[in-house]
Parts: structure tokens; C-alpha cells; sequence
């Protein structure tokens, strides 16, 4: 009897064990490109609970920076420097941490340096994160600061998003395969 007692724990957290990613798993694919967890946590922590959550932005992100360079929509180079230095002068008034300290942590976890890191991951996102603003700014109706006020702004706004999300996702999903659980 005492054996049973035993084996059911090591059971149970081999079942626990199991359902953990690992970064070189494939979570999806987008248009034959596959999405791995390392690409999910380069950029910032995700616990595997939140894997198919954030794997379903990720690819959302991706149809839209598609979307955008459909519509002609560009982004320079001078646009991510000036986001990089805007987020690195006012983090603090963001309410983030260190940047400095978050990247070079990031850099260290992936064995890249921190210029590396900086100069290719964190360009990256940033470039990816300007095409969705100016997609959303092409698709959203712009308000004036006064209407913005109004609580019921922030509510159709947000019914708008889940909208575009939705309708974006829609739109490729012949072209899109989830692999998380």
C-alpha cells in the first residue's frame, strides 16, 4: 500500500510536468511561418498558462503588420528611434521597470548581448508595434480630447478592437494553425 502513495504524486506531477512548454515548442504557424515559445518570450514573461492567450496576439500582430504593408502602410527607421529613446527618457512615467535592466536581463536569458538584443529583438517589436498603432489609427475614428472623456469613448473603442481582432483573425485563418494546449 504504501507504494500507491508514492506513485500517485510522481504521477501527478509527471502530468504537471508534461503540460509545460518548452521554448523550442511550436505553438503556431502564420502563413508556413512557425511561432515557437522562445519567439513568445523574448520580449517579455509568459507562464504557460498564458501561452494560447498570448500566442493568439502574437499571430493578430503579425496578420496586421501584414495588413499594413498591404496598405502601404510604412515605418521608418527614424519613427523606432524616436519610440526607443521616448520609451527609454519616460519609463518611469510609463509605469515600467528599468528598461535598460529588463532588456539586458532579456539579452542575458538568450545569449545575446545587449547591443544585439537591443538592435534587433527590441527594434523589432517596436517596428511591429508602430505598423498596429497606425493600423489602428486608420481604422478607428479619431475623437477630440473631450469626447475622449467620456467613459462611453473608452467602451466603443474597445467593442471596436475586439471587432478588428476578430475580423483579423477571420480573415486569415486559413492561414494560421495553433499548436498549444
Amino acid at each position: 500500500m504504501r507504494k500507491i502513495k508514492w506513485v500517485i504524486p510522481f504521477f501527478c506531477i509527471g502530468l504537471i510536468t508534461a503540460c509545460s512548454y518548452k521554448d523550442d515548442e511550436l505553438v503556431a504557424t502564420f502563413r508556413g511561418q512557425n511561432i515557437y515559445v522562445l519567439d513568445l518570450k523574448k520580449t517579455s514573461e509568459v507562464s504557460d498558462e498564458d501561452i494560447p492567450e498570448v500566442t493568439q496576439n502574437y499571430v493578430f500582430r503579425e496578420a496586421v503588420v501584414l495588413e499594413a504593408k498591404e496598405r502601404g502602410i510604412t515605418v521608418s527607421a527614424e519613427e523606432i528611434d524616436n519610440e526607443i529613446a521616448y520609451v527609454f527618457n519616460n519609463y518611469e512615467q510609463l509605469g515600467l521597470e528599468d528598461i535598460t535592466k529588463h532588456l539586458k536581463n532579456q539579452a542575458k536569458k538568450y545569449n545575446m548581448s545587449y547591443e544585439d538584443y537591443l538592435n534587433t529583438v527590441y527594434r523589432e517589436e517596436i517596428e511591429k508595434s508602430r505598423y498596429v498603432i497606425k493600423m489602428m489609427d486608420e481604422i478607428f475614428d479619431v475623437q477630440s480630447v473631450d469626447e475622449m472623456k467620456n467613459i462611453g469613448f473608452f467602451q466603443q473603442q474597445e467593442q471596436q478592437f475586439q471587432e478588428w481582432y476578430s475580423a483579423i483573425l477571420e480573415k486569415y485563418q486559413d492561414d494560421i494553425e495553433f499548436y498549444y494546449y
